[in-house]
């Protein structure tokens, strides 16, 4: 479906980059096979357009940061998705497929938020980046869309700490 996708979308919007980024780093080398690919584990810089596979560890930050447009993987049949938390941290507008059982709450919060949207398949997946790429004012607000949605997130660790000492304290 990627392929098809970046195909459709490469003929509207010539020179574009879709990077992949497997949770699973040792899929590098399948998927740079299977796309004909560069790999950034490879030190690979990316190229003038086409695709390019991400596969290092620690680095997902700065690539969401260099791509700010966020197809979320394994949300197309049985995967039950990635966390869309990530991405809208970090300004990108995010979608995702229906299959996103594993990040329902975040997904709810997401898209009424209108910091993500739900694309069923890949004539989905082309119109949504298509939209976001000739239409900076709708990526803008869906970028600032996830930035507020996740704010409310920042405090979290220092919450946690807090509720942890605590706990502690009482039981040391």
């Amino acid at each position: 479906m990627i392929a098809a996708a970046h195909q459709a979308l490469a003929a509207r919007h010539p020179g574009l980059l879709t990077a992949i980024v497997p949770r699973h780093p040792e899929r590098g080398a399948a998927l740079a096979a299977m796309f004909g690919a560069a790999r950034r584990s490879q030190g690979a810089d990316p190229p003038q357009g086409g695709v390019w596979i991400g596969d290092t560890m620690g680095e997902l930050g700065l690539l969401y940061r260099c791509f700010p447009i966020v197809l979320m993987g394994k949300s197309f049949g049985a995967g039950g998705g990635q966390n869309p938390w990530e991405p809208a941290m970090l300004g990108c507008a995010v979608a995702c497929g229906p299959a996103m059982q594993n990040f329902e709450d975040a997904v709810g919060r997401l898209r009424g938020s209108g910091a993500l949207e739900v694309v069923a398949d890949a004539a989905g997946v082309v119109a949504w980046v298509s939209r976001m790429l000739g239409d900076r004012a709708a990526l803008a607000a869906v970028s600032s869309a996830g930035l507020a949605a996740t704010s409310a997130n920042l405090e979290l660790p220092s919450l946690l700490a807090t509720r942890l000492a605590a706990l502690t304290t009482r039981h040391g």
